[in-house]
């Protein structure tokens, strides 16, 4: 609901610069990453999964109304890492949950459901919130207000109606970051794959700022946003199902391909009409690679390391949020739009190649 309009917030609102701007999403997908990798590891020591879930959409849900207090560029910074960090705390047990319940030949179907309901929820925030602008004639303060109100019913949906399998006895073995060294050749293979990319892979901020540029109204963007992940929720229904029947590492390869095209439009197209294609299309990037990534992930890891492997895996995507995000900018200001995108799309070509080792024989580790 406030993603949106968070670019012109910041850069408008507070005159913060793209540097700024880059800080605040890279510092933020960073911190959310490395309470990622910790959370994976407590969930698969205590095997608890509900209870994590439930506490990192809590703390979201109060960081993100408070939005409206801030009066500098600081504090959005500070509002944003308590907000992340929420994620960080529920996202591992969560995807190790997932797994837990769904047998593995239908992994991919199921985190196709789970992506697809949640962009589906980043249809109905930002469209809420272009009416709000554009017919009621609200604030982004009275906005940033309102989004208590999701935050609140996703705390209360985990709460009283999900259910987690019995309880296994807590593990013996000590809590530590050296447990991820159990993790298989093969999966680090992966997750060199996945870093590589991520180097590459700014913060969607910066997308919208491009339309922003470009001309298209606020307003509008946020109607753009919603219809980006209506892409997203349709796709990653698609994309879960042709994991499971074509594999998981060629919908990768798939998703990471239509992102370098997507990449490359966004930096060399000129009119609205073509960035916002290029926009829309970048969707399909998520629905493509998403559900077949955690898929992959949930088949390379034993049982008892799963939350352990996408803590390691969701940690190495975030820590290279905040170089990927400063390097994106820093582009864009010294050698421009096209520089910037290119980059990312050449790191995109970067993790394909290392993805080719993977290999699809060992794909069944964890299953």
């Amino acid at each position: 609901m406030i993603y949106p309009i968070l670019p012109s917030f910041v850069t408008r609102t507070l005159r913060a610069g793209r540097g700024a701007l880059g800080l605040i999403e890279g510092g933020a997908d960073a911190v959310a990453s490395l309470t990622k990798i910790a959370s994976g590891l407590w969930t698969d020591h205590y095997q608890r999964r509900k209870a994590p879930t439930v506490a990192g959409y809590a703390l979201s849900g109060i960081a993100k109304p408070l939005l409206f207090l801030a009066a500098a560029w600081p504090t959005v910074l500070i509002l944003r890492l308590i907000d992340r960090l929420g994620k960080g705390v529920r996202t591992s047990p969560r995807d190790a949950l997932i797994a837990d319940v769904t047998p593995p030949e239908g992994r991919g179907m199921a985190y196709g459901v789970h992506r697809s309901m949640d962009h589906l929820g980043a249809v109905i925030g930002p469209i809420a919130c272009w009416a709000l602008l554009t017919h009621v004639g609200a604030s982004v303060g009275t906005i940033l207000m309102l989004s208590a109100i999701p935050a609140l019913g996703a705390v209360l949906t985990v709460a009283w109606f999900v259910k987690e399998p019995a309880t296994k006895r807590p593990s013996t073995r000590p809590f530590h970051l050296s447990n991820v060294g159990r993790l298989s050749p093969n999966f680090r293979r992966f997750l060199l794959a996945v870093t590589l990319f991520a180097l590459g892979n700014s913060s969607d901020i910066f997308l919208l700022q491009r339309l922003e540029e470009s001309g298209v109204a606020v307003d509008s963007i946020a109607l753009l946003w919603a219809l980006h992940h209506v892409v997203k929720s349709a796709v990653s229904l698609l994309g879960g199902g042709a994991a499971d029947r074509f594999g998981c590492k060629q919908m990768i390869l798939a998703g990471w391909t239509v992102y370098a095209v997507a990449y490359l439009g966004m930096g060399w197209g000129k009119s609205e009409g073509v960035l916002i294609g290029m926009f829309l299309l970048y969707g399909a990037f998520h629905g493509l690679s998403e559900p077949a990534e955690k898929s992959l992930v949930s088949q390379l890891a034993p049982s008892d390391l799963r939350g352990t492997a996408f803590g390691a895996f969701h940690g190495a995507v975030g820590l290279a949020a905040l170089p990927a995000s400063l390097t994106f900018g820093l582009l864009w200001q010294a050698w421009g739009v096209e520089v910037a995108f290119g980059f990312g799309a050449g790191m995109a070509a970067l993790g394909a190649l290392a993805l080719m080792a993977v290999r699809p024989g060992l794909l069944g580790e964890g299953a």
